[in-house]
């Protein structure tokens, strides 16, 4: 219902401000710039924003005919300036897309990264002071890169653009964090052409939110620029952000009923401390060269170096022949117990029993404590035995290591007054490599590099249960490789050229891509299981995708506008999609596809001085996507690998944002979007051992028509801004978002595992069934203010400025997103026995900030 009311809100403010209002048409600004003339349309209601057009001399009208000013890709958004800041608590994502189909530029270098298409933001955690960013809405054109499906985020950062200042700021939140500081100083452009910016802060918590997720982030950016000469400038920017953080897992029904929502299984305490078994721990120190020429008065030329080098991990526990440390394992829960005596009991001792609901380390350490054992032929060396602490659980860290260079170069020239031209090439290099290290070995004196599934599958054989051949029976010790040890080589390289011609009522874009990228799995072990396909380069993939995108837009007035877009893209497959088990062979899926997607949007738009508006519709269609699962299969009892490929999905949706200026205080926003993303085939699944290469089955999914999971399909937001005569401002914003289903686990969707049921039963509908999540509703309140101070500082002006932002106001703590767990009970076809895992929303949270600035 409240669905309905928001839209006919809407709708009514939309007509009765758009009949009421008298247009305004917009008269040239006579400011000389050679032959040509800029038309400036300043939007009251947007404060500074400026649209602005190229006019030739030669095409200036010597009658009342009036040229209208274009559209500009940096417009602000009504719609998208509520999603960004009040449907991330339900996880949406802008009309359902994947991080991989939105693009990401700094200092006009692609940071897309290779191994999963996405923008990794950590990187740039935490310096908002250096960064200003620039967002072309979907397919819309932009002066950096051909761009995406999704929205393309140009980041600028460079020192020549700011002024001279010194910020301060202190904030403090019960979120990730608890303390934020923050120091930034521009000198601004120097008399001799130089420009320097520094930056740092420190986020930290000793414990968030959720119990035992402790904060230690850390930022830091360093920026100089020299003016070489009235046409040239040259800029270095480095930077990075250290990361440590605790992390939280999902958590089945059963346990956030018994323990709470905030309950997190990934802690125990030891001794009198909590300690989190999963960490993260992230660094990529980031550094950017660019040097900038203006040719001439109308073309510029932009060349881009940059690197990305470091490391990110997360830690684990590993156990060999030992019980399930985990205190959620599905076993050990009150549920699983068939007595209802025991499941009584069970459940009571999750309440009161810390070392039952919890990690329990002490344990852990006695079990390592008391094994001494004597391994034979250690370290590949026959007749050399050590003897002593064996341990059957460690603290493992998984490591990803990247290294990175990329390359741009951009030409933007203005062909005439009214026709430009952006052309540019991108080159990007990244190698991945994935290993294990011992991070605790937990009381033990060593940890031996054995694959127990393998030894338990083939008993018979010595040399099997090596995950490195090379070097059998090796004694692992705290800081030592072990497991697997593998990476990838990836090389991208493409080519792009954009046209966009103004003309007095319409104006066009047309841009072409063609890219070529390479991949290749690098083994640095032999593994005992694939002896053969385990070490060394695997052959090299090639790939060649070429893209197009269009568009028109009709200008009605000054004020009004229509738009049609559209777009082919290629795409090549990431590399763990293509990969079946890259951990410990090359195999590849049976067909590696290019997947293609095609791309339409239609939308309507009013920017004036007292009503902002966008309305529009699109409709996307991916055919051929792949993916790899990797799981514990309880039938075949050990982990396997599906291999998911004609993977077909539609979105399909509308989308409406609007901002009407109600007086010269107040201000109304308004925000929907209602979609429908789902998939449209059966893919195709190959489900293969993991120690093993034979393929168990290919079968279909019964998944079509299953809903696109993991975010909200509509969301509705409405935001009152106060704004005084002075600075002090306050926001209210109500979001409601709805139809979000969960993760859904594929075997549950294959002909073996409703095989003996009868179809459309209730049981057959329980297994097949995708589980739609609750609505959510929240409130949000900010307000703010800032006072200048005179004679602060020595350049006349000093200004303190606060801000308060208050969240989920009435603390609504429902299910955010969460998964069905990859396991499912073959037998008995119970979907009860693993149940759904769910992460839930923090509840009232706030934000406070005080700024100094001078």
């Amino acid at each position: 219902m409240m669905k309905y009311v928001l839209v006919s809100m809407i709708c009514s403010i939309v007509v009765g401000v758009a009949g009421a209002q008298e247009r305004k048409r917009a008269y040239p600004v006579k400011k000389q710039f050679r032959d040509t003339m800029f038309i400036y349309e300043k939007d009251n209601a947007g404060g500074d924003e400026l649209s602005a057009v190229l006019l030739n001399e030669n095409d200036r009208s010597s009658g009342n005919e009036q040229y209208i000013p274009s559209i500009l890709s940096s417009d602000r958004d009504p719609f998208s300036g509520i999603a960004a800041f009040h449907f991330g608590n339900s996880r949406f994502r802008m009309r359902g897309y994947d991080a991989a189909y939105f693009r990401t530029t700094l200092n006009g270098l692609p940071m897309n990264l290779l191994d999963d298409g996405g923008t990794p933001w950590s990187l740039w955690n935490g310096l908002n002071d250096v960064m200003r960013n620039t967002t072309s809405q979907f397919l819309k054109p932009n002066e950096f890169s051909f761009g995406n499906v999704g929205n393309t985020v140009a980041i600028q950062a460079t020192p020549g653009q700011f002024a001279n200042q010194t910020k301060m700021s202190y904030s403090l939140s019960n979120r990730a964090y608890t303390h934020r500081w923050m120091m930034t100083w521009h000198t601004g452009k120097l008399k001799n052409g130089w420009a320097f910016s520094f930056s740092g802060s420190r986020r930290y918590a000793d414990e968030s939110a959720i119990p035992a997720t402790f904060y230690d982030g850390w930022s830091y950016f360093a920026g100089i620029e020299k003016q070489l000469n009235p046409r040239q400038s040259l800029s270095l920017v480095v930077f990075g952000a250290p990361l440590k953080n605790g992390k939280q897992s999902a958590v089945v029904n059963e346990l956030s009923m018994l323990l709470g929502k905030k309950y997190n299984p990934n802690w125990g305490y030891q001794g009198d401390q909590k300690r989190n078994a999963n960490t993260g721990k992230t660094h990529m120190p980031v550094a950017i060269l660019r040097h900038e020429s203006r040719i001439n008065n109308l073309t510029t030329f932009n060349l881009i170096l940059g690197s990305i080098a470091g490391s990110r991990s997360i830690t684990g526990l590993e156990w060999y022949k030992a019980a399930d440390p985990r205190p959620d394992y599905y076993r050990y829960l009150p549920g699983f117990q068939q007595d209802s005596v025991l499941k009584a009991a069970t459940a009571e001792a999750y309440r009161t029993d810390q070392s039952v609901s919890q990690l329990d380390w002490g344990k852990m350490y006695d079990v390592n404590r008391n094994s001494r054992e004597s391994v034979l032929n250690a370290n590949g060396r026959d007749g050399y035995t050590i003897s002593g602490l064996r341990s059957h659980y460690i603290q493992e860290e998984r490591i990803c290591r990247l290294n990175a260079l990329n390359m741009a170069a951009i030409l933007h020239t203005n062909l005439t007054g009214n026709i430009t031209l952006t052309t540019g090439v991108q080159l990007m290099q990244q190698n991945n490599r994935y290993y294990k290290e011992a991070k605790d070995l937990l009381g033990g004196d060593f940890y031996v590099n054995h694959n127990q599934f393998a030894e338990r599958d083939f008993p018979n054989d010595p040399d099997a249960l090596q995950h490195d051949l090379d070097h059998p029976n090796r004694l692992i010790y705290k800081g030592d490789k072990f497991g697997y040890d593998y990476g990838y080589k990836m090389r991208y390289a493409n080519a792009w050229l954009q046209t966009v011609w103004m003309r007095k009522k319409t104006d066009f874009f047309l841009a072409l891509d063609y890219s070529y990228s390479q991949v290749q799995r690098v083994g640095y072990v032999r593994n005992g299981l694939f002896p053969g396909n385990s070490l060394g380069e695997s052959e090299m993939l090639h790939f060649s995708d070429p893209a197009v995108k269009a568009g028109i837009t009709y200008k009605i007035d000054g004020r009004r506008y229509f738009y049609l877009h559209a777009g082919l893209f290629s795409k090549a497959p990431f590399a763990d999609n293509i990969f079946i088990s890259p951990r410990t062979r090359d195999t590849r899926q049976e067909e590696v596809n290019h997947e293609t997607i095609q791309n339409a949007e239609a939308g309507y738009i009013i920017n004036s001085p007292l009503f902002r508006l966008r309305f529009s519709g699109y409709i996307t269609v991916f055919r051929q996507g792949l993916n790899v699962l990797s799981f514990y299969h309880d039938e075949y009892q050990t982990f396997v690998n599906y291999a998911i490929s004609s993977i077909n999905k539609k979105h399909v949706g509308i989308e409406l944002g609007a901002e009407v200026r109600l007086n010269k205080k107040w201000t109304a926003g308004l925000a929907a979007a209602i979609g429908r993303y789902y998939y449209t085939s059966r893919p195709q699944v190959t489900v293969s051992l993991d120690n093993d290469a034979y393929i168990v089955s290919r079968e279909p999914l019964y998944t079509q028509y299953f809903r696109i999971p993991g975010t909200p399909q509509e969301v509705y937001g409405l935001e009152f801004r106060y704004q005084s005569t002075g600075a002090f401002f306050a926001t209210v914003t109500g979001s409601y978002t709805r139809s979000c289903w969960l993760e859904f686990n594929p075997i549950r969707r294959t002909y073996s595992s409703l095989e003996g049921v009868e179809p459309q039963s209730e049981q057959w509908n329980s297994i097949i069934k995708q589980l739609k999540l609750p609505d959510n509703f929240t409130i949000d309140i900010s307000a703010g203010t800032s006072w200048q101070l005179k004679r602060a500082a020595k350049n006349g002006y000093a200004r303190i400025t606060t801000n308060v932002g208050i969240n989920n106001c009435l603390n609504n703590q429902n299910i955010s997103g969460g998964y069905e767990q990859l396991r499912f009970d073959t037998d008995k076809k119970d979907v009860d026995r693993y149940p759904p895992k769910f992460f839930y929303a923090n509840g009232l949270n706030f934000f406070a900030s005080i700024t100094y600035r001078f």
